[in-house]
């Protein structure tokens, strides 16, 4: 996993065995949280795609 900030925080929600709750209006592509680790999603907002994609 990345060193990033986010990195670690994605790392610590997918390792830890407590439950957590990850809030973040950053990792917006490219990142698959599958299963268990994601029970619900709440979108606020939904950025628009990158045009030059």
């Amino acid at each position: 996993m990345s060193s990033t900030f986010q990195g670690r925080v994605l790392n610590h929600h997918l390792k830890t065995p407590e439950p957590t709750v990850l809030c973040t209006p950053s990792m917006i592509e490219g990142v698959d949280i599958a299963d268990e680790s994601s029970r619900f999603q709440i979108l606020i907002k939904v950025p628009y795609p990158n045009i030059f994609d």
